[in-house]
């Protein structure tokens, strides 16, 4: 799996994204602080927020797999984002990052047009992104404990090292960059030698999957009176992911080493034992997820305005449901 790309600097690789959303944003750091010409006490926290509003709507007459008529109005979406930063004591320091949202055009359109599958995932949501606690063991150790983000990968598109997070594709091509990965449980040791390479090793209690469209959503062409085969996810703190890393950051490139002994974000049939073959219309089968060994490479070269950014990897582990051995 190896993927290359190449852009100028005068680009903006976020260019293009969210542009079908009316968006505003708050401050809340400079609408609650102090007001101008009063000196501003050293604190030992800090708050953030924004409040954004996001919309969609489906001008083209079409239904879902359930009939629902997504026509019109399909996302109103107001959502509320904290991040609270807690300085604590021998340069330890304290993120939390709480977010809300609930859709308006569920109750625009009317709750009992909707299946509970899309209801339960798309109507309103709460939860923590980055909630991390880090800090020096050593002078050149430092250590990072919580919910976190760590992307491998030098593409935003397409994933061939980025492995240790799971996607968010419930909508599929809507959800902004900064909230499409699930931030995961772990802990994360860097050891800096030198003043060019970083050392990384990684250690994942915590599994999450990719989230997908749900039954009766407009991303899912699933009918409704489908037999949906039970999910066997891996349980956390019972199945740990693992991952490491070499990076080295030189004067206008840098290049890495990465390996990860992790699991499948998103599931596959597996036949039951002693039932039928799941390729016959009798079969008997679950959704599972495969563990994956990852070994791979990648890099960043500047020339001029120019930046290629590069990365390859291998892959093993992959099982197939209607191959044998596989």
């Amino acid at each position: 799996m190896i993927s290359v790309s190449a852009n100028a600097d005068d680009f903006d690789d976020l260019d293009g994204f969210g542009e079908d959303e009316d968006e505003f944003s708050v401050d809340l750091e400079e609408d609650l602080g102090p007001e101008d010409g009063e000196p501003e006490a050293p604190r030992w926290w800090d708050l953030d927020g924004s409040v954004a509003i996001s919309s969609s709507i489906n001008y083209l007459s079409h239904d879902s797999a359930t009939d629902t008529d997504y026509t019109g109005v399909s996302r109103l979406r107001t959502r509320l984002n904290l991040e609270l930063d807690v300085d604590l004591p021998y340069e330890w320091e304290l993120r939390v990052d709480p977010y809300v949202w609930y859709d308006f055009s569920y109750l625009i359109n009317g709750l009992s047009n909707f299946t509970s599958q899309v209801l339960d995932e798309y109507e309103w949501e709460g939860n923590f992104q980055d909630s991390w606690i880090q800090g020096p063991l050593f002078d050149d150790v430092d250590l990072k404990i919580g919910r976190q983000v760590v992307n491998w990968g030098r593409s935003d598109s397409l994933r061939v090292l980025d492995v240790l997070n799971p996607l968010d594709n419930r909508e599929p091509g809507r959800a902004d960059i900064e909230d499409l990965r699930w931030a995961v449980g772990m802990a994360k040791l860097d050891w800096y030698i030198g003043n060019h390479w970083t050392v990384t090793a990684i250690a994942i209690p915590e599994i999450r999957v990719d989230t997908l469209p749900a039954v009766g959503s407009d991303f899912n062409p699933t009918p409704p009176n489908f037999p949906t085969p039970p999910k066997f996810k891996p349980k956390s703190f019972e199945n740990w992911e693992a991952a490491a890393s070499v990076r080295g950051i030189f004067q206008g490139w840098d290049i890495s080493a990465h390996f990860a002994y992790v699991f499948e974000d998103i599931p596959r049939f597996e036949l039951v034992p002693g039932q039928l073959n799941p390729c016959t219309p009798f079969g008997s089968y679950i959704q599972t997820y495969d563990r994956l060994t990852l070994a791979g490479a990648g890099g960043n070269y500047t020339f001029g305005s120019w930046l290629l950014k590069a990365e390859a990897a291998w892959t093993g582990g992959f099982e197939f449901a209607c191959v044998d051995g596989k």
